[in-house]
This record gives structure tokens, C-alpha cells and sequence, in this order.
């Protein structure tokens, strides 16, 4: 059996260098306006879970406690994105929203 890095840690890494990549294209280009602010700060919240679960070993006590502190903010600016969504989808259709 390979000691290597197993399916999880790749997959973890990916996502995380993919939010980051996402998140710098959009200061890059200025996407900054609603409802891509939403999207971008939601990008940043689970950025910064990654990097906070990064440090504690995965099956831990430890592990566990800040996982489920850190989801909190990341569901709630979730929601925030999807709310921004539709408000910018009211705007720019005022007879259906």
C-alpha cells in the first residue's frame, strides 16, 4: 500500500486551490458588484476554513471542534451569496421579483 497522499488530501487541496484561483480572477478583473461580492465573500469564508482545518490531524477531537465552528459562517455567507443572487435576479427582472 502507498503511503502517499490518499483521494481526500488531493481533493481537499483542489478545492481549496481552485476557491483561490476563483477568488483572485475576480479582484483581477474587477467582479467585485453584486451578486458576485456574495459569491467572493463566500470563496473567501471557505478559504479560510481550509486553511484553518489544515493544521489539526483529520481524525481529531480537535479536528472536529473547529470544523463544526468554522461551518457556521461559511452555511450563513452561503446563504447570503444565494440572497444576493436574487436580488440582483428582482433587479434585473422587476415583474417577476
Amino acid at each position: 500500500m502507498s503511503s502517499g497522499p490518499d483521494v481526500d488530501q488531493i481533493l481537499s487541496v483542489a478545492a481549496t486551490l481552485i476557491s483561490a484561483t476563483l477568488l483572485i480572477r475576480l479582484r483581477l478583473l474587477h467582479l467585485w458588484s453584486a451578486p458576485l461580492r456574495g459569491f467572493a465573500v463566500m470563496l473567501m469564508a471557505r478559504l479560510l476554513q481550509d486553511l484553518i482545518l489544515w493544521f489539526p490531524e483529520y481524525p481529531s477531537r480537535h479536528y472536529t471542534i473547529l470544523w463544526e465552528l468554522t461551518s457556521v459562517p461559511v452555511l450563513v455567507t452561503q446563504a447570503l451569496a444565494g440572497f444576493s443572487v436574487l436580488q440582483s435576479i428582482a433587479r434585473l427582472y422587476p415583474k417577476i421579483g
